[in-house]
């Protein structure tokens, strides 16, 4: 099982938020480029955890990224293929401006 919590910020960019949730969790965000995202950044965990901040932008198309939240312009992504990471999801949590937007599990 994979499960896939998404959290939302209207006011906090990547660049701002990545900082917090670098020293929350006490871990190095690693900044990546992707012609699709942009500046984004990842940190791979334990296991099989990983989280991405990745902002919303527009593709190619027009559309945004996560056109169902046209209001948020960055995303805190968590994963994990075991259980959700209690103490991950407590750090983004307790951020403040993010909002919690979906729970996936596959």
């Amino acid at each position: 099982m994979k499960i896939i919590e998404t959290y939302g910020s209207r006011g906090r960019d990547v660049e701002d938020l990545m900082p917090e949730l670098a020293r929350l969790l006490a871990v190095e965000l690693v900044a990546r480029q992707s012609d699709f995202w942009g500046e984004y950044y990842t940190w791979d965990g334990p296991g099989d955890e990983w989280i991405s901040i990745k902002p919303n932008v527009t593709d190619e198309d027009g559309d945004l990224t996560e056109a169902d939240f046209p209001d948020h312009i960055a995303f805190v992504t968590v994963v994990d293929r075991r259980q959700p990471p209690v103490d991950t999801l407590a750090a983004v949590r307790s951020m403040a401006g993010l909002e919690h937007l979906r729970s996936q599990q596959f």
